[in-house]
């Protein structure tokens, strides 16, 4: 019996593990993969991962995002490139974190492409 409480322990911990996998705020996808956007060092960070939530490499080529910061007036704009696991923006996001990023994903394979909202807000959570 305490071993079979064991291995159901063991089961949580694991589905525990695989729901903790996205960095960020996280998407859903159409094709049942994922994305996650965080910011690192006030630059945007998106991430892809399958749909075991496990990381993969970027699947477009770049990305476009646009905001409507809090501390000044306009919109901020930057474009994503790949850089290592993801695909990163210059350092131009600033505090306070409580608004929508949309996100624009550029590639020449259409099914690739798409477009998202992220509301970073949710990344005080």
């Amino acid at each position: 019996m305490l071993a079979l409480a064991v291995g159901l322990q063991a089961q949580s911990s694991d589905a525990e593990a695989l729901e903790s996998q996205v960095v960020g705020v996280e998407m859903a996808r159409g094709d049942g993969t994922f994305l996650g956007l965080a910011v690192e060092g006030g630059a945007l960070a998106l991430r892809f991962y399958d749909e075991d939530k496990q990381l993969v490499d970027p699947s477009v080529a770049r990305a476009t995002a646009w905001w409507n910061p809090r501390n000044k007036p306009g919109r901020e704009r930057v474009v994503l490139n790949v850089s290592g696991d993801a695909l990163r923006s210059p350092s131009k996001v600033r505090p306070p974190l409580v608004f929508f990023v949309m996100l624009t994903l550029l590639d020449d394979n259409p099914k690739s492409a798409g477009s998202f909202r992220f509301n970073l807000a949710e990344l005080d959570k």
